[in-house]
């Protein structure tokens, strides 16, 4: 007989055999051999429940459904983001192109032009040079 403290803390004197902490490792009770024994059949149920669930075409369609509405929802919000992005860049060109047209007057265009045309003029156009480009 030994003295040992039970869950609650309390001081329990018990035959130091049954006690769980004497039990040497390694050793299986009957209860233990009974609660192995019900995880094997739990986790045989489960797994044949889950071989049913994959042979199941309605879960397949379902699946192969599901992926390709997140596709579509997956370009529609590409769509924005390039929408948006665009939206962003015409109107920076247009701001731009209306604060220089008002501080500069009727003639930036004329000058954006001529920047234009001088540059296609210093390229040289030759095929051989550009490779057929």
């Amino acid at each position: 007989m030994g003295w040992f403290l039970d869950n609650k803390n309390n001081l329990r004197r018990e035959n130091a055999a049954t006690h769980p902490s004497m039990i040497a490792k390694g050793a299986v009770t009957s209860t233990e051999e009974d609660y192995i024994e019900r995880l094997r059949s739990e986790n045989t149920r489960l797994l044949a429940e889950h071989k049913i669930l994959m042979d199941n075409k309605n879960l397949h369609t379902l699946a192969l459904e599901n992926e390709v509405l997140a596709a579509i929802i997956d370009g529609h919000l590409f769509k924005e983001r390039l929408l948006e992005i665009v939206k962003i860049v015409l109107f920076t060109e247009l701001d731009t192109f209306l604060d220089n047209r008002f501080t500069k007057g009727s003639k930036y265009p004329d000058e954006r032009v001529a920047e234009v045309k001088a540059k296609l003029d210093t390229l040289n156009n030759s095929p051989e040079e550009n490779h057929g480009k």
